[in-house]
């Protein structure tokens, strides 16, 4: 089963949505070419269940997050997922990984400004919206604001 992938850009900060299922070559080629094109400062993946990728696709990915010195947040309760953190250390690229609860913790290490918070969350739920809807209730409560 393919994962499903969302991605989007508010202010300096990358998003990208995934779900459950082995990334496809083709999509995680269009997510690297977005990234490289971003002028981002900050990269924030949120992975509903395992989201797997290839060695290859890995070492990519870490190569832009390494040159383009992006700080790296990875929230998910997937132990799987998770190791993605840990693997990206081993390139010396350093990803804090959060559980789903610790949505607001991990965009919290990105920014500090009250606004850019709210519209970074407003952008996550919208991303989240296009995902099919076996996907987790990742926003339904949060500790900063009320929706």
């Amino acid at each position: 089963m393919n994962a499903n992938l969302q991605w989007g850009i508010c202010n300096s900060v990358f998003i990208v949505i995934s779900d459950e299922g082995t990334v496809d070559d083709y999509k995680w080629s269009e997510l690297l070419s977005d990234i490289k094109k971003s002028n981002v400062s900050s990269y924030i993946g949120i992975a509903f269940g395992n989201t797997i990728t290839s060695p290859t696709q890995r070492s990519m990915m870490f190569d832009i997050l390494k040159s383009k010195n992006v700080k790296t947040v990875l929230v998910t309760d997937s132990s799987i997922t998770r190791g993605f953190a840990t693997i990206a250390s081993w390139f010396n690229v350093k990803v804090t990984a959060f559980p789903h609860n610790g949505l607001e913790d991990a965009i919290a290490t990105l920014i500090s400004d009250q606004v850019e918070f709210y519209e970074i969350v407003l952008s996550i739920k919208k991303l989240k919206e296009k995902m099919p809807k076996n996907s987790s209730n990742l926003l339904t409560n949060t500790r900063k604001f009320s929706y």
